[in-house]
């Protein structure tokens, strides 16, 4: 199994077909998972039963992940909260190592499973010759012994099925689902045709047979698949089970399913307010977003955080909003500039100057233009035809050489949307 992963459990003995959901996390000590009041403890050091280490569990603990050693030298019965263990306990990777002649002893509904290499050590490498002290008890019950002696099961059967309970042997089945769209491996698509891969896993050690629906293809994976709508993905695992002793073969089944849905998408609405002038910072953006899966995060290109703008001048605002599923949809607003007033503007009255000695030109006093205007950034040009031709912008008044003669001066007032 692989870190901050979803692993969906199912474990069936021949009469017994039944699922359990276990969130696997990764830990480098000893970590919780709390759902409602269900928690998961993981060990990932050595641990010994003769300090007791689950003794300060508390209720409501439901599985605990051993992924290094769990040494064996007492005889050891969990007791949280003044009841027996009577959750999972996963041996992923990890080892439960018999030191002594000593027993383990778990609650009558609790569950041992073995994945990724995790498994029972008696001391021996063989049944034979083991120590048939060495015994795993479910309540009142002696259900494997290291030999097989006066138990129904020996350690080797459950190494090689990897699951394990009141029952007897049992096999179990981890649909591993990895995605990258959007937050990754949260079973969610962010649009029809992502893809997603599966996988699976069977407990123990046995050559399954893998059944998959929708056929995905034969074998455990992982095989990747471009999903357009929401699917769920079934696994039925099967194997011959020959167990220790002179008991005959059967048939040992279990499965899993896991959903992956496609996330809805997500729509956004901009309203925006306009600004009279395109430098007056009064405008707005007024968003809405639905689809996707709340909450919501924003991030504007001005910077801002939040759902809504204000105090925008004109110009476009590009917004990018991401869910809880970690998917995206862009939108650019546009807040224009919609200005109903046009500039107000008094031109002066004819004047005349005297060329200076010499020269053919003279500038004019008293010349200006008088404008006003409801945005501080309109602009005064003027146009200067016959004896002198010109362009320009900005008031005349002792500032232009006009030639000798007669000049005709246009003063205009413009404020981006509207002239005079």
């Amino acid at each position: 199994m692989l870190p901050i992963e979803k692993q969906l459990y199912g474990i069936s003995t021949p009469s017994v077909f039944r699922f359990f959901l276990l969130l696997t996390l990764w830990s480098a000590a000893l970590l919780t998972s709390q759902s409602g009041n269900a928690q998961t403890y993981i060990y990932d050091s050595k641990i010994i039963a003769s300090n007791n280490p689950f003794g300060g569990l508390p209720a409501g603990t439901d599985t605990i992940v051993i992924r290094d050693t769990f040494e064996i030298n007492t005889n050891y019965e969990p007791i949280l909260n003044g009841n027996p263990f009577e959750g999972i306990l996963l041996v992923e990777g990890g080892v439960l190592y018999w030191s002594s002649n000593v027993y383990l002893k778990l609650g009558s509904n609790a569950r041992i499973f073995l994945f990724n290499g995790g498994h029972l050590y008696p001391g021996t490498n063989t049944d034979i010759g083991c120590n048939p002290a060495k015994t795993i008890w479910f309540d009142a019950f002696k259900l494997a012994s290291c030999s097989g002696i006066n138990a129904l099961h020996a350690f080797s059967d459950v190494n090689a099925a990897g699951c394990f309970d009141g029952t007897g042997i049992c096999c179990d089945a981890a649909i591993t689902v990895a995605e990258d769209s959007g937050k990754p491996n949260d079973r969610t698509l962010c649009a029809p045709g992502d893809s997603v891969e599966l996988s699976v896993i069977g407990s123990g050690n046995i050559d399954y047979n893998y059944t998959w629906m929708p056929n995905l293809g034969p074998g455990n994976g992982p095989f990747k698949v471009a999903q357009y709508s929401n699917t769920t993905y079934s696994i039925s695992i099967t194997a011959i089970f020959d167990p220790f002793g002179a008991a005959p073969p059967y048939l040992l089944t279990c499965g899993a399913s896991a959903t992956v849905k496609i996330n809805p998408q997500i729509t956004l609405i901009a309203n925006t307010t306009p600004v009279p002038c395109a430098s007056a910072a009064v405008g707005a953006v007024n968003l809405t977003v639905s689809g996707g899966t709340a909450p919501y995060k924003y991030l504007w290109s001005n910077g801002a955080t939040t759902e809504d703008l204000s105090g925008l001048t004109a110009g476009a605002y590009h917004v990018t909003v991401t869910d809880a599923k970690g998917c995206t949809q862009v939108k650019t607003a546009t807040v224009a500039t919609f200005d109903n007033t046009p500039p107000v503007i008094s031109c002066p009255a004819s004047a005349s100057g005297v060329a200076i000695a010499n020269q053919c030109t003279t500038t004019i006093p008293g010349i200006d233009a008088v404008f006003s205007d409801n945005c501080p950034a309109a602009q005064l040009t003027y146009q200067i035809s016959g004896a002198s031709t010109a362009d320009g912008a900005g008031q005349l008044s002792n500032s232009f050489p006009f030639q000798v003669g007669v000049n005709n001066v246009t003063y205009r007032v413009s404020d981006g949307t509207n002239q005079v």
